[in-house]
């Protein structure tokens, strides 16, 4: 495992149903739980199903550049193109597309903390 990890150093390791992917952090738009398992969406818009619960993909992304905007959501900060702070949503924007994404009203404030 320590190849692995000199071999693709920008990568992480996330299981999926049969076994794994790795991911470069800065190709994940934001990720979203499903129950036990978690939806990782991509700049590809590629999506995978990861059979690892929100709370253990919080704790493996890199606070620097990934907030929990919600019970349910993970966004990558370099995305953030605003807050709507009345529809409390929160928009992410990559090339020409937006996402419009529900954020937990107690935690807008220190989202715009974090970006200040």
């Amino acid at each position: 495992s320590s190849l692995l990890r000199s071999a693709v150093p920008d990568k992480i390791r996330f299981n999926i149903k049969g076994g794994f992917i790795l991911v470069n952090p800065d190709e994940i738009l934001y990720c979203l739980a499903d129950a036990n398992y978690t939806d990782v969406v991509l700049t590809t818009e590629t999506k995978y199903t990861l059979s690892q619960n929100i709370g253990t993909v919080e704790a493996i992304l890199d606070k620097t550049f990934f907030y929990r905007i919600s019970r349910s959501i993970i966004i990558n900060l370099k995305y953030i193109a605003g807050i709507n702070r009345t529809k409390k949503i929160c928009i992410l924007s990559y090339g020409n597309k937006s996402f419009q994404l529900p954020i937990a009203e107690n935690r807008i404030a220190d989202l715009e903390s974090v970006l200040h």
